[in-house]
């Protein structure tokens, strides 16, 4: 990260030995007069590069010289935000121990059990729900922290916010295009054949993708093997536009029909032909 005060955009001294976990480095740095509240171009603090290196050493000398635990950088985006998104649990410790706050938001809406939910940190995102964190707050993006653990395939974090009562929202959908086998079984029981703002189901975005283990438990869980998107492709289309033979086997065994056709007129088999996936055309 560059210097601010330097017109090459070279490190500072004190920036970069904490960039590198060099204790020693920012402790020389600190006793020849360096601010231990130093900023980037971004606004990220020294206290920020250490939560986002997992520096927890660094985190509490620079706090012990003085470092304020909550400032912000050009983002709104404190030190614990990126302890919690890149689950540096030893960081977030630190943090918390010297009074951090769970209040934050950031200048897109995210809060502190958004970033703790795409990090994995079920105890903090519990911390956070047990502060009056709404389990179903959305951010700029429309994005919630049940939707973001879904998406890395944190199953704990997922499970934890079902049991507080989040609406699972669109996370079976980003869970079953991910291949989250663990998070799609938590979910699958919650809306199997909902559909997201393309008119999609799980089981056509899982086919698209090619994860059998999901398509096979969305199928178990009794998803609609035609349902069909807008234009009239289904799973069976999907899959065969992937390739992706196993799942085609697993569809046809449920009863996919494949002479349906979109609304272009297209059957599944004609899409793997277009693709050059010539064993899928042969399947169809």
């Amino acid at each position: 990260m560059p210097d601010p005060a330097s017109p090459l955009g070279s490190y500072s001294v004190i920036y970069a030995a904490a960039m590198r976990l060099d204790v020693k480095g920012v402790e020389d740095a600190l006793a020849d007069g360096a601010n231990p509240e130093e900023r980037n171009p971004k606004q990220e603090t020294l206290l920020h590069a250490a939560a986002l290196k997992g520096g927890a050493a660094i985190a509490e000398l620079l706090l012990a010289r003085g470092a304020g635990v909550d400032p912000r950088d050009a983002l709104g985006a404190t030190p614990l935000m990126y302890a919690a998104l890149r689950a540096h649990q030893e960081v977030v410790d630190v943090l918390l121990r010297a009074g951090a706050s769970l209040a934050p938001r950031d200048t897109h809406g995210a809060d502190v059990m958004s970033y703790a939910a795409i990090g994995g940190l079920d105890g903090l995102v519990a911390r956070c729900l047990k502060a009056g964190h709404d389990k179903d707050g959305v951010d700029a993006y429309g994005q919630t922290a049940i939707f973001g653990a879904a998406a890395r395939g944190h199953a704990k974090v997922v499970d934890l916010l079902l049991q507080a009562g989040a609406a699972p929202g669109r996370a079976l959908h980003i869970a079953a295009q991910q291949g989250h086998l663990d998070v799609v079984r938590l979910l699958a029981g919650r809306g199997v054949d909902a559909r997201d703002p393309a008119g999609q189901t799980p089981l056509f975005v899982a086919s698209g993708e090619g994860h059998l283990e999901v398509v096979r438990e969305l199928l178990g869980k009794g998803a609609d093997v035609h349902a069909a998107d807008p234009d009239g492709w289904t799973p069976l289309h999907m899959a065969a536009q992937a390739g992706a033979i196993p799942v085609l086997e697993a569809l046809l065994a449920a009863g996919a029909d494949r002479t349906r056709a979109t609304a272009d007129g297209k059957t599944a088999r004609d899409v793997a032909k277009r693709r050059g996936h010539a064993a899928a055309e042969a399947l169809l």
